[in-house]
This record gives structure tokens, sequence and C-alpha cells, in this order.
């Protein structure tokens, strides 16, 4: 009986040894296992860590590109003002420049007509008269402002084509000489014969445009003549206000369109069958057509260059503008592959 309890005994002993063995080598396997697992579980945090690191580097690019896009959107949409303004100024700079040329060649135009004209005069004997001794004809003595041709021409009447003479004795020669030749009927104005006449003095009314010798221009040394014939002459726009004033009898009234209002009473009006009104404006626009068309010229030529400043600013605003918006276009695109980075 011992020995069998012997042997039963160092056989539990040998299973005992052989569970234990087990246990340790499931022991050490599990030791590993651990180790693999922490090794992976630090492995991991690292990678977290790291990925953590390039999501707070993206998302402060994607911020850099947010403002970047929103600093060129404002840019952008302040060059696209400025274009569009450059646009508009240039789009009126041109059109007043179109209408500055318009009317130059049409004074130029007119002008040209007008010197055709005076030129077939001159060489036709036929179309004027010419008087020795005179040292002009009044016409061509007096400047008419635009508008005022009818009624200097009614209360001059042919007197706008007299011949003005330096001296009485030269005027009645000539008026002689032109009798005995059985020439046409001419009025000669001899300048040492005009009795110094003042113009009216006349306070500001309604309707009234002034007196006549001080509406029109006219060389110095002519002032007594033009003092003589229109000093007294007042000029009105409309026949109501000539009815008011005749009351006052301060001289004779003529309106704008020619109706003249004689201090005796007498009334007259209608277009002259002579043309004076005419000769007023020609001698007046021969003279001041020039001028103008200089005046104009110089304008364009101003304009002109102020034209090209806008026209190269409006390209280098234009130029900037397409890089602008090629820049945009860069950074909106680095933003969506940034997002497609950070989505992936």
């Amino acid at each position: 009986d011992a020995e069998a309890k012997a042997r039963r005994l160092e056989s539990a002993a040998g299973e005992m040894k052989g569970r234990i063995k087990r246990l340790t080598d499931a022991q050490t396997a599990l030791d590993r296992d651990l180790d693999r697992l922490e090794n992976r579980r630090r492995s991991i945090v690292n990678q977290m860590a790291e990925s953590l690191r390039m999501i707070r580097g993206l998302r402060t690019q994607d911020v850099q590109f947010m403002a970047e896009a929103s600093q060129s959107s404002a840019r952008r949409g302040s060059l696209e003002a400025d274009v569009q303004e450059l646009r508009e100024s240039l789009s009126q700079v041109e059109a007043n420049q179109n209408a500055r040329r318009g009317k130059l060649e049409g004074l130029e135009a007119r002008l040209k007509v007008m010197e055709e004209a005076q030129a077939q005069a001159g060489t036709d004997p036929e179309e004027g008269i010419t008087v020795e001794g005179s040292v002009a004809t009044l016409y061509e003595v007096l400047r008419v402002p635009r508008g005022l041709e009818e009624a200097m021409a009614a209360v001059l009447s042919d007197q706008v084509e007299a011949f003005v003479f330096e001296r009485q004795a030269e005027a009645v020669a000539a008026i002689e000489s032109l009798v005995k030749q059985n020439g046409p009927r001419v009025a000669a104005i001899p300048l040492d014969a005009m009795k110094p006449t003042y113009p009216l003095s006349l306070m500001k009314e309604k309707g009234v445009l002034g007196v006549a010798a001080n509406l029109v221009k006219y060389p110095p040394k002519f002032e007594k003549l033009i003092n003589t014939l229109l000093g007294r002459v007042i000029v009105v726009q409309d026949v109501e206000t000539a009815v008011r004033l005749l009351r006052r009898r301060l001289g004779t009234i003529v309106t704008s369109d020619g109706i003249v209002f004689d201090p005796s009473g007498i009334i007259s009006g209608g277009r002259s069958r002579t043309g004076q009104s005419f000769v007023l404006a020609y001698e007046r626009d021969l003279v001041a057509i020039p001028k103008e068309i200089e005046r104009i010229q110089k304008s364009i030529d101003v304009t002109e260059r102020e034209a090209d400043v806008l026209r190269e600013r409006l390209r280098q605003a234009a130029t900037a503008l397409t890089a602008l918006t090629r820049e945009s276009e860069g950074v909106l695109d680095r933003r969506l592959g940034l997002q497609d980075s950070m989505g992936a």
C-alpha cells in the first residue's frame, strides 16, 4: 500500500509540475502579449498626437487661406469698382470728345462757307460798294451778341451798312462823288461831327436786357459813334416790357425780335428786306468762329491727354484684376485640397 501511495503521490507531483510549467508558459506568453499591446498602445498614442498636430496645422493653414481669400475678395471688389469707375469716366470723356469734334466739324464747315462767300464777294464788283476815304462800314465796327442781331438791325435800319469817315469833309466829298456817278444810295457817318452822347443809366428791371450801346462790342475809337447811335436805345425781351417803359419816355425801345417803339409813337416791325441782321451776324462770326475753333481744338487736345491717362490707368487696373483673380482661384484650390486632406 505504501508503494502504491508513493506512486500516486509521485504521479500527482508530476501532474502538478506539468500544470505549473503550463501556467508559467501561459504567464510568459501573456506577458509577451501585454508588452506587444503596450507597444501598440504607445504607437497609437504617438500617431494620434502626430495626427492632432497635423490637424491643428491644417486648421491653421485653413484659417490663413480663409483670411487670404477674404483679403483677395475685398481687393478684387475694390479693383472691380475702380475698373468700372474708370470705364465710366473714359466713356464720358470719349462722349464729350465726340461732341466737341462734331461741333468743331460744324464750325469748320460753316467758316469755310463764309470764307468762300467772302472771297466770292471780293471778286464780284456787283456784290458790294466801296467809297473812297471811309475807314469802315458800321457792320464791320459792331460785334453784336448772338440773339440780338434782329434788334440791332431793326433799330439801326439802313445805317447798318453806312460808311464811317474820320472827317465830315471826306464824308461829303464821297457822297457827292457817288451822286455824280449815279451810284446807289448810301449813308455816311463822319466821326468828327458826332456830338458827345452819354448812354442811359438804367436800374436792373425784369424784362430789360440793357442799353444797346452797352450790349455790343466795338473798338474804343468808335465809342462816340456807338453812343450816339445806340446810347439812348433800350433793348427789352418782349412787347409788354416795351409798352411799360414807353410811358417813361426814356428813348427808343426795341424788343429782341426787332419791334421798334420810337419816342414819337411810331411802332415798326418785321424782318428787314436787306438782311442787315445777317450782315451783323456774318461779321461777328468771321471773327468769333476761328477763336471758338481754336478754343475747342485746345480743349480736345487737353482732354485727349486726359483720356490717354485714363486708358493707361484702366489697362493697369484690368491687368491687376486679372492677376488677383488668378491668385484668388489659386487660394481657393489650395483650400479645397487642404479640406480634402483633412477629410482623408
